[in-house]
């Protein structure tokens, strides 16, 4: 789209406020007309134009450009008379420009100017002012180059001609007149330094009599900012004629007259506003060199001092605080003279002059800022006055700024530490901002991205802190650590910050450990101290739990730091040592802070160090005392006492602990009938024994109150004891060891826990009589008693006592006495036990009973009980044979018997037996004489009729009875078996009987009656077993004799070392076989939950029974296994539950979930040895003798495949059976650390945890003992569950089970998975006892992936174990490779870890092992690209492995590519393995059809590590470059350019030096030759373009991807290019359509190379740019530029802007008015540049077609970036996808217009703004319009 050319027309004469330019350019327009009928003038332009054209033609050598100067200025000679037109203007000032480049000798630059000079002469100070555009820019730059005699040339030049132009034309080029001026004052010596000064003071002049000067001051100050190169020229023009700021000034120039000449500089300096002075002297503060900023520091002090009244009537407190912000930055250098101007700054002129000059109005001596102070006696008036709110506002601005950076982070800190060095100013900073910046390091802590980003922000925040007075440090954690007036959200972030603060710095000096945190500990244990007092407040945030909380733990931490020489070291203090209020402390404490803080030391302390212990334990008296009241839970008393037991350590004396009232309060809540928390409990206990400790202990506590308090302790430590409540056991264990080491000798624990267990407990509670619940308690005391669990972590009180024995000197003596004590103790209550026994059958005894039965060790059982236990034996013998004797049988039983009759067979075998015999010596059967029968038989008989007869029924007391008799008719029976010669009553069959009372018991949920059944029938069908043993014996001796070794036995000694059975066949007679209902009997007790009392007899009654069904255990085996596997988990889930914060679950679980595992690993161990019987006998039985016939050969030949097919069935369930064990087992395994929310519950937790996890290895140890392979695929089953999950927690949990257990050590572990790969893959090269059941639903990728993460976690050292397999492995898949092609491509990764591990590791011939493995990766990369091409894909498994194993061999390549590398890198095998790589899988995707599409992130980075080999650029080279030249390429994905493309053609231009020659020779010149006629002559040019626009593209991405100036040996041939193609028209061939890709190309340049290798390019640059934006409103009948040139054309300049090189800023003010008017315009104003030309009449353009244009299709709204953000960089502004989803005709409206229509008042705000430009936006946008096809001829 192009505008109406009629309806504009350009002015390019200065703007006036009349039409006289528009007039006079219509009377010089005809007068050219006219001109050009004359002869004289015609001869005169041909001669101008042959002087042209010797540039292009004869310039050389230097001297060639002299003579082509000489003959231009002949040329110029010969105009007419009265001729004062310089024909050809544009292309005359463009070769003078050139002309002026730096590299040229002094003599051109010379001959140039004197060109110059005649040109300005001849067309006359009105010429001039019309053309300065043409001219100036090209000779702006001169001083920074030139020699002596051109500089004063261009000074004389300056002075005669351009000087003496009107202001309406100097105004817009004044900045660039100045930034070319500003090199001269860069020597004060030299020749040309007066000269330019006078220059200067003479533009300033003449801006002066239009007003103010402010327009030369304001861009003088601009000049400053944008050039930093001229920066040291503004500064010596400053330091003579910068007025001095520190007089009034007025608002505005409307005073001007009735103000002295002072008073107007300073307006001249101000106005219109003094953000730009302030800009000026924050970026030369901010200069790199040390010199700018001494000077800008001087000038400072003498002209802008603090107190200048600008600084609160003009200046915004934001531009104050960047100035203020630049200015303190300077203390970064470390260098004094900076320093120490600063600090003259900051303190003020001396005090003559701060007497006389210093203004004393009420605005004047009001502080900066409007801050209402007063004189401190410790600080300088001045600086406290005008300098402390600044300063310490620019610093917390600072703060302020959310950056990720850590130099930025980092910068307050240094800055602090450098103000610190000068005491008067730092300290009354640091004051304020110091929590502020401990709050920012500790939020960046959260934010970081990594360690080594916040270390390196901590050692400046470490380093400022030690430099930190402590008194203030203590005073500002006083703050955070009180809760005065705080919302809840405010203190625990501020005590987090405490927290923080206390766990990162070092706060251990001696003055803080000694006097500090002693203040702050007390003043905070005050606040705390008035929760009580304000619980009537529910608002307070200090009633809250977690505040509490928090609290406690800062003063904990604290208290620990405390030394105790603090307590008792000298000092003076303010108050009298007994006159201190405890409510008023924590006043004193802030009184003391707030009067000390900026003292060196502090003078008086509010309380005598001496008395400091007294107020602590005042106070801690008074908390306490109210918890042990008020707190229902216990936590706040437990705290508490936590606090009181710290403090007790170190305190030398206990005067203020009120020891009597916490005695009396203790009684109070102990003597209260209601249940109380354990944590009540054991702060109590805590307590105690920290008041039993003291020296002597009646100081505190007396004698009577030890009396009465401990009996109440030990009564509520009792209830803790429990089954149902297992959370507290060893705790509460602890806890009564710690009362009887203090207590012992008096014996109150004794007595107490005798009385409590006899019933006698008439104090705590009259009905309380014996019950389980009592026995239960004492089990648990008796069994963590004696066990190791002393050595765990004691938790509350229960280490106080031993720490402060230890203090005070209790003796070993001591020790062994009370051990010695409790042990008694422990005895005489384990008699008491055994008298229950004696006693009726009640619940007591059963609990009893089977607690004795758990017990694994009886000797001390014995040891105490023989005596009473024989005694026992001997009284009880008087009884009747009546029903009642019945009854009372069991009670008259000696001791001795019953214990016999309630211990397991294993204990009795090894406690009653001698060591080494066995208690299984049945005699044989004996028949007696016909018609008799024995003794034995006529009881059996009687309890037979007995239990038959007499089933529960009835009333309460009838079933009592019934169940008591039948109780005692099972105890009978089970004497009678249990004794030798039973043979005869196993005939009676009593045990059908039994089964069937069993299973009405387990629905009835009878434990009593279902214990004594169980033990019964056990006992018969043990005898059953044994009778059968004996038989078959004596019938085949032979079956003796040892199992064939074959596979691995799964081995059960939790069962079998207490069950002696036997492993042999057993007959089938029906009179020994099992009871019809045995097996749901078993099944309906295993999984009913009211049998988990005595599922320790349902488990030995399995495993007692399962010899009964050897026959037929695979057809019952499976049903068996998942009833104990689901019992297991639910159990496993209680007892998880259980440990759960504040469950309410009361069961215990550990036990049944025990026997539950014996069970389920017994019954799969004899399945398995059955299993390995019957696959023995098959083996045995392959070789048959032949059959003769037909008949017999058909029988010989279906009988083996039947029972292999029966054989593989039963392995089958085996092996399915034991994938459920094992899955349940790794469940148990893998149970990690609970979060229990309390201590108190954590050792029972790690104990029961322990136990648990170390059973479920043992039954892991057994299975992959039995099958290595199948339970090795189970477990990698597992891991890819958990992986396809992202359950990371599993897959580590596994992978550490598999390095535990024995069973899976790398050398078993390796061949099982090469089998299980091998099943999957090739399976017919295994044997039978290799082959996998493929039971598990695994593939061969996923055994890869396990092997690999398995192989990869290995310790280097085991690979000498491994190497063998491994390699073999590997050659037999080599070998045939066909049936393994779904795993080839993960191989690769397995060969690279064992070539990670063998770098790592010494072993074997290592140069062999080397060879050996490059080999077998060759091999392998030979099968992968034989068998599986690259484009095919690996077929799908059951998770994606992009962590563990590759999809493709370029990804796998790529991942392992150093470990390849290393493997290869010894022999010349590296170049022919990676030329191999690059033939098959870089060649076939660059010239894939789908290129680029086919090309991946991953195929580039792998070419890109094969491109940094030595010698090896020939094998990529051709490949890339052909890529490079497909016309494709610029179709790729953007990020996988970024990411890759650009990588690898970097390292192609560094390989290939020619790279950028070559793509510049395949850019041909344009021609319209041949192309204007004829059929095929816009298919060629547009074939052409396209052609040309590629290549330039090519072009640009190899500039974009390379480093800085990398082809500047190459910018003049480049340059010579792009001036060929800025010659193309619309019908050339190529056309001007290639425009657009020549400015991509020179914004990649300005991106890339530095300024002074641009220098030729700027008067190219200026003459395409006008002509580009000219032609907007110009006539364009050739259409030379189309909109997507002009948008190109705009973005280029956007770039320009942007970034502003040095050498460009002459050259802005012709596109953009860079002066302060273009924002503060003019009243008469009219736009001189060029942009702002074009957007005025676009605008009007707009406003006349606006009726008949279409409406825009595009959605686009183009605004400008965000530049209020200060955290961001300046981004280009016609950059994202808004510039490019436009149509080509919506260009000039959507974007174009409101481009122009803004961008000087944008430019100007980016200049103000100071930051830093975004070269990576400005990177990425480039990139989306190179790869962007839309844009391409023909797309």
């Amino acid at each position: 789209m192009t505008l109406n050319p009629g309806l504009i027309l350009r002015s390019t004469s200065p703007a006036t406020s009349d039409d006289s330019s528009q007039r006079g350019r219509r009377g010089r327009e005809l007068q050219d007309e006219t001109l050009t009928k004359d002869k004289a003038f015609r001869r005169y332009v041909a001669g101008v134009d042959r002087a042209l054209g010797l540039f292009d033609a004869t310039l050389q050598e230097w001297a060639d450009y002299i003579s082509f100067l000489s003959r231009l200025l002949k040329a110029f000679h010969t105009h007419p008379e009265g001729i004062t037109l310089i024909p050809r203007k544009y292309l005359v000032a463009k070769r003078l420009a050139q002309c002026m480049h730096p590299s040229l000798p002094s003599g051109v630059h010379q001959k140039a100017l004197e060109v110059c000079r005649f040109i300005f002469g001849l067309i006359g100070k009105d010429g001039l002012a019309e053309d300065l555009a043409f001219y100036l820019p090209g000779i702006a730059s001169t001083l920074t180059f030139a020699s002596i005699s051109v500089r004063s040339l261009f000074l004389s030049l300056i002075e005669e001609y351009v000087l003496k132009l009107p202001t309406s034309a100097l105004r817009p080029a004044l900045k660039a007149l100045i930034l070319a001026l500003l090199p001269g004052l860069e020597e004060e010596s030299s020749d040309e330094f007066e000269k330019t000064t006078q220059l200067l003071n003479q533009f300033k002049q003449t801006f002066g009599s239009v007003g103010l000067g402010q327009l030369f001051w304001q861009n003088l100050f601009l000049a400053s900012i944008t050039s930093p190169s001229r920066r040291q020229g503004v500064l010596v023009y400053l330091s003579r004629y910068l007025p001095k700021l520190s007089n009034a000034v007025p608002n505005s120039a409307a005073s001007v007259g009735d103000e002295d000449l002072k008073s107007v500089e300073i307006a001249a300096v101000t106005i219109p506003e003094p953000g730009l002075l302030l800009r000026c002297f924050a970026t030369g503060l901010a200069d790199e060199q040390m010199l700018v900023q001494r000077g800008f520091l001087d000038l400072l002090v003498s002209h802008l001092p603090l107190h200048a009244s600008i600084f609160r009537q003009q200046v915004l407190v934001d531009d104050l605080q960047l100035l203020m912000s630049a200015a303190v930055g300077v203390v970064l250098r470390r260098d004094m003279s900076l320093n120490r101007r600063l600090w003259s700054w900051f303190m003020g002129p001396e005090q003559k002059v701060k007497n006389e000059s210093i203004p004393s109005t009420p605005d004047d001596t009001a502080p900066v800022g409007g801050r209402n102070s007063t004189a401190d006696p410790d600080m300088p008036s001045y600086y406290q006055t005008y300098g402390v709110q600044t300063l310490t506002q620019s610093l917390q601005s600072m703060i302020k700024l959310e950056s990720h950076t850590p130099s930025t982070v980092s910068r307050p800190f240094r800055i602090g530490l450098s103000l610190m060095d000068q005491w008067e100013i730092g300290n009354p900073v640091i004051n304020v901002v110091f929590l502020s910046l401990i709050r920012s390091l500790h939020a960046y802590q959260q934010i970081a991205t990594s360690r080594e980003e916040f270390g390196e922000v901590f050692r400046s925040a470490n380093v400022f802190f030690d430099g930190v007075e402590s008194t203030l440090i203590w005073s500002r954690m006083l703050g955070l650590v009180l809760a005065d007036g705080k919302a809840k959200g405010d203190i625990l972030r501020d005590l987090d910050l405490a927290t923080f603060v206390i766990s990162n710095f070092n706060v251990r000096e001696e003055e803080m450990v000694v006097l500090h945190i002693p203040l702050v500990s007390l003043a905070l244990l005050e606040n705390l101290s008035q929760v009580d007092e304000t619980k009537t407040s529910n608002a307070s945030p200090l009633c809250d739990r977690e505040v509490q909380c928090a609290m406690f733990h800062v003063l904990t931490r604290m208290i620990d730091m405390i030394p105790e020489r603090a307590f008792t070291s000298e000092g003076s203090s303010s108050g009298t040592p007994t006159g201190t209020p405890t409510g008023a402390i924590k006043e004193m404490v802030k009184s003391f802070f707030d009067q000390n803080q900026d003292a060196a030391q502090a003078s008086q302390l509010p309380i005598f160090p001496r008395m400091l212990g007294q107020h602590f334990l005042q106070l801690l008296t008074s908390m306490i005392n109210k918890q042990m009241r008020f707190d229902t839970d216990g936590s706040d008393l437990s705290r508490s006492v936590q606090v009181l037991s710290l403090l007790l350590t170190k305190l030398p004396s206990y005067d203020g602990l009120g020891g009597p009232v916490l005695v009396r309060a203790l009684e109070e809540r102990l003597a209260l009938g209601a249940e109380l928390p354990f944590a009540v409990v054991s702060s109590a206990t805590a307590l105690v024994t920290n008041f039993l400790v003291v020296n002597p202990p009646s100081h505190i506590i007396q004698a009577d109150d030890v009396l009465q308090i401990v009996p109440l302790l030990v009564r509520r430590l009792w209830t803790y004891l429990s089954f149902s409540s297992p959370q507290q056991h060893i705790e509460t264990v602890q806890l009564l060891e710690d009362i009887q080491h203090l207590v012992w000798k008096e014996e109150l624990v004794t007595s107490t826990i005798l009385a409590l267990l006899v019933g006698a407990d008439a104090d705590l509670n009259e009905s309380y009589h014996p019950n389980k619940e009592a026995f239960e308690r004492f089990a648990t005391l008796w069994s963590h008693s004696h066990k190791a669990t002393k050595a765990l972590a004691r938790s509350n009180g229960g280490a106080l006592a031993s720490r402060h024995g230890g203090r005070k000197g209790s003796t070993d003596e001591h020790q062994q006495q009370s051990t010695n004590a409790f042990s008694s103790m422990l005895s005489q209550a384990m008699i008491s036990v055994l008298n229950v026994l004696r006693g009726p059958d009640t619940e007591v005894y059963v609990v009893c009973r089977d607690w004795l039965q758990s017990l694994a060790d009886l000797s001390r059982v014995f040891d105490t009980l023989i005596a009473s236990i024989k005694k026992s034996l001997s009284s009880d013998t008087k009884d009747s044979a009546s029903l009642d004797k019945i009854e009372a049988g069991s009670d008259l039983m000696d001791v001795l018997n019953q214990l016999v009759a309630t211990q397991s067979r294993d204990q009795w075998v090894r406690f009653a037996l001698q060591p080494g015999t066995t208690s299984n010596n049945h005699q044989s059967f004996k028949a007696r004489a016909s018609g008799t029968e024995s003794v034995q038989i006529t009881v059996a008989k009687l309890c037979q009729e007995v239990i038959q007869k007499h089933e529960l029924h009835g009333d309460q007391l009838t079933f009592r009875q019934i169940l008591r008799l039948q109780r005692a008719t099972l105890n009978l029976l089970r004497q009678l078996f249990s004794r030798s010669n039973n043979e005869p009553l196993i005939e009676l069959q009593i045990d059908h009987l039994l089964v069937a009372q069993l299973g009405r018991s387990v629905v009835l949920e009878g434990r009593l009656l279902q214990s004594d059944l169980l033990d019964t029938l056990l006992i018969i069908l043990t005898s059953k077993v044994n009778v059968k043993r004996v038989r078959e014996a004596k019938r085949d001796p032979s079956m003796e004799e040892e199992r064939p070794e074959g596979r691995p036995k799964l081995s059960n000694t939790s069962i079998s070392s207490r069950i002696t059975l036997s492993t042999q066949q057993i007959d089938t007679s029906k009179l020994l076989e099992a009871p019809d209902d045995l097996l749901t009997c078993l099944l309906k007790g295993i999984a009913n939950s009211s049998s988990r009392d005595v599922i320790h007899k349902w488990v030995q009654l399995v495993c007692e029974s399962i010899y009964f069904y050897t026959s037929s255990i695979f057809n019952i085996l499976m049903k068996m296994v998942e009833t104990f596997c689901k019992q297991i988990e639910l159990c496993f889930v209680g007892m998880k539950a259980q440990y759960e914060k504040e469950s309410l679950v009361e069961r215990n679980f550990e036990t049944p979930l025990s026997h539950l595992l014996n069970g389920l690993d017994f019954v799969l161990a004899r399945a398995h040895e059955q299993l390995l019987a019957e696959e023995d006998g098959l083996s045995t039985n392959n070789s048959p003798e032949p059959q003769q016939g037909f008949f017999g050969a058909m029988v010989s030949g279906s009988l083996p495949r039947q029972a292999r097919n029966n054989t593989n069935n039963n392995r089958l369930t085996v092996i399915l059976c034991f994938q459920d064990a094992l899955n349940t087992c790794f469940n148990i395994w893998s149970w990690q650390s609970l979060n229990s929310g309390s201590s108190d519950t954590l050792a029972s937790f790690q104990f029961a945890s322990q136990k648990i996890r170390g059973r479920s290895r043992r039954m892991l140890e057994h299975l992959l003992s039995a099958e290595p392979l199948e339970s090795i695929e189970a477990l990698a089953h597992i891991w890819v569950k958990a992986v396809a999950e992202n359950d990371t927690i599993r897959t580590e949990s596994l992978l550490g089970l598999v390095h535990t257990l024995e069973g899976s050590r790398p050398g078993i572990t390796m061949p099982a998975m090469f089998n299980a790969i091998y099943s999957r893959t090739h399976s017919s090269v295994l044997v039978l006892s290799q082959k996998s059941t493929l039971s598990s639903n695994l593939t061969e990728s996923d055994l890869v992936a396990f092997l690999s993460v398995y192989a990869q976690s290995l310790e280097d050292d085991v690979l000498e174990e491994i190497w063998k397999d491994c390699t073999t492995f590997l050659r037999d898949v080599l070998g045939n490779p066909m049936p393994h092609r779904q795993i080839l491509i993960q191989l690769i990764h397995s060969i690279a870890i064992l070539g990670g591990k063998m770098e790592n590791t010494n072993f074997g011939e290592e140069r062999k092992m080397r060879r050996e493995l490059a080999d077998l990766f060759i091999r392998l990369l030979t099968a992968i690209f034989t068998i599986k091409p690259q484009s095919s894909s690996r077929e799908k498994t059951s998770i994606e492995f992009a962590e563990f194993g590759s999809d493709s061999v370029e990804q796998a390549l790529d991942q392992n590519f150093a470990a390849v590398s290393a493997l290869l890198d010894e022999s010349d095998r590296l170049v022919p393995v990676m030329t191999h790589v690059v033939s098959n899988i870089i060649t076939p995707l660059f010239r894939s059809r789908q290129f680029p599409q086919s090309v991946t992130l991953t195929t580039l980075n792998l070419l890109l590590k094969i491109s940094k080999i030595q010698n090896a650029s020939k094998t990529w080279k051709k490949e890339l470059t052909d890529s490079l030249n497909d016309p494709k390429f610029f179709s790729s994905p953007l990020s996988i350019v970024k990411d890759g493309w650009l990588q690898l053609l970097r390292q192609l231009a560094f390989i290939e030096k020619t790279l950028l020659a070559e793509l510049l020779s395949r850019l041909n010149s344009p021609t319209a030759a041949g192309i204007m006629f004829g059929v095929g002559a816009t298919a060629a040019r547009l074939e052409a373009d396209k052609k040309a626009q590629l290549n330039l593209r090519r072009i640009c991405c190899i500039v974009l991807a390379v480093e800085y100036d990398t082809f500047a040996i190459h910018l003049g041939m480049l340059q010579a290019k792009l001036e060929e193609l800025f010659t193309a028209s619309s019908i050339s061939s190529p056309s001007s359509t290639t425009r657009s890709e020549i400015y991509m190309v020179i914004r990649a340049l300005i991106l890339k190379s530095s300024a002074g290798q641009m220098a030729s390019f700027w008067p190219l640059l200026n003459t395409e740019l006008r002509a580009a934006f000219s032609s907007i409103y110009d006539d364009n009948e050739d259409q030379t530029y189309n909109n997507y040139s002009l948008l190109q054309a705009a973005k280029l300049l956007d770039v320009l802007l942007l970034t502003n090189p040095e050498d460009f800023q002459p050259q802005e003010w012709l596109f953009v008015t860079d002066t302060v008017d273009a924002v503060y315009r003019p009243e008469d104003w009219h736009p001189t540049a060029l942009i702002d030309e074009v957007a005025q009449a676009m605008m009007e353009n707009a406003d006349s077609d606006s009726s008949t244009k279409p409406p825009l299709s595009a959605t686009v709204i183009l605004a400008p970036p965000d530049e209020n953000d200060h955290n961001s960089l300046r981004k280009p502004w016609l950059s994202g996808d808004q510039t490019r989803n436009v149509t080509e005709a919506e260009i000039p409206e959507a974007l174009l217009r409101p481009f122009f229509g803004q961008l000087s008042i944008h430019v100007y705000e980016r200049t103000y703004s100071l930051m830093e430009p975004d070269i990576e936006a400005c990177r990425e946008d480039l990139l989306r319009d190179l790869f962007d096809e839309r844009t391409l001829v023909g797309s």
